[in-house]
């Protein structure tokens, strides 16, 4: 009988779940229906106010300008918005799913409390260990990178709590701007496309590796330095400045370690002609029978001529030369400020 009795109370306890689980599904659906109908509501009133405020402002407009053929015309928030899509009609106008947005917000906001309480615990059991002299565990993660992204290899973004809450709190906002994005429809691909390339944009420039207090690598770089790494790495900015004619333009290698002529470059050459905009080259062939049409090489206007003839394992020139070839290419001249009123005309 007591058998008989729990199954009967475990029955009760799971039909008591599945009505309470129906009841706050049909309080969501509910909740989403009225939020969207007072959506509706709202951007009706507010389009009809707006409008009755417009048209009444022109209408107090003084007589010698409302007769002027320029008067403004009746406002319209509707056609404005059209005219704004390109006159194409609302229908071309983002959709947004009330409902899968409040789903997206309500996931972030259960992970968000997750982060805080797995926060919470990871500090305790860390500054317990540490009063203890036991070893530091790392604390359960809500979020974790991708597979290759290799920003957040530094061990203290998973050791450090503190790190570790930066990261995954930067994670998580990246992930709830994407899955808006997803979720907003009525965008052709090429809308999309750009929608998603500029919000991957603002996310990548504000991940807490681009700044120096967000980061344990330059944190611990500047301990052990003494402060030597800040000092060089505003160094470095000043000289990029400076190269860059006041414009940033960092540098990708040490380039005073290029030598034109020694260790790049190296082909033997001549300036049969120039002007002001290039100098044309020559390099002889090295073989005693020659080739009558000769190879003229014209680079892009972004690159010099030696991007073919940087070392003589991988020189085009060089090997050009050795099969034959009369080789003649251009270097085109580096444009200082006296250059400014130059176009792509002048080049041509």
């Amino acid at each position: 009988m007591t058998g008989n009795k729990d199954a009967k109370g475990t029955d009760k306890n799971k039909d008591g779940n599945a009505e309470f689980i129906e009841s706050v599904e049909k309080m969501g659906a509910d909740f989403t229906e009225n939020l969207s109908k007072f959506a509706e509501q709202w951007n009706g009133q507010w389009n009809e106010q707006l409008s009755n405020w417009y048209n009444s402002w022109i209408n107090e407009l003084p007589e010698s300008f409302t007769q002027d053929a320029a008067k403004p015309a009746a406002f319209d928030l509707q056609k404005n918005l059209d005219e704004i899509a390109g006159g194409i009609g609302g229908t071309a106008l983002p959709k947004i799913d009330t409902a899968k947005i409040l789903e997206v917000q309500f996931e972030f906001l259960r992970n968000y409390q997750t982060l805080w309480m797995n926060t919470t615990a990871a500090l305790i059991q860390w500054f317990g260990a540490e009063s203890e002299g036991e070893d530091k565990e790392p604390g359960l993660e809500v979020i974790k990178p991708d597979a290759g992204d290799h920003r957040f290899k530094d061990p203290e973004w998973s050791s450090n709590p503190v790190f570790s809450f930066i990261k995954q709190s930067y994670l998580l906002n990246s992930h709830w701007l994407r899955q808006v994005v997803d979720q907003t429809e009525g965008m052709d691909d090429a809308i999309r496309m750009k929608i998603e390339f500029y919000s991957r944009m603002i996310v990548d420039a504000m991940s807490p590796t681009n700044f120096a207090l967000t980061n344990p690598t330059v944190l611990r770089e500047m301990k052990e330095t003494g402060g030597q790494s800040i000092i060089q790495g505003i160094t470095n900015y000043l000289e990029d400045q400076q190269a860059g004619f006041d414009y940033m333009r960092p540098r990708h290698t040490d380039i005073s370690a290029l030598k034109v002529g020694e260790n790049i470059a190296t082909a033997k050459g001549s300036v049969v002609y120039q002007n002001q905009m290039m100098q044309l080259l020559q390099f002889a062939p090295t073989t005693e029978v020659v080739y009558k049409k000769p190879l003229i090489i014209v680079p892009p206007w972004i690159n010099k001529y030696y991007i073919l003839d940087l070392r003589e394992d991988n020189s085009f020139i060089r090997w050009a030369v050795d099969q034959g070839y009369t080789v003649f290419v251009i270097s085109w001249v580096n444009p200082d400020e006296t250059y400014a009123d130059k176009s792509f005309d002048d080049y041509v």
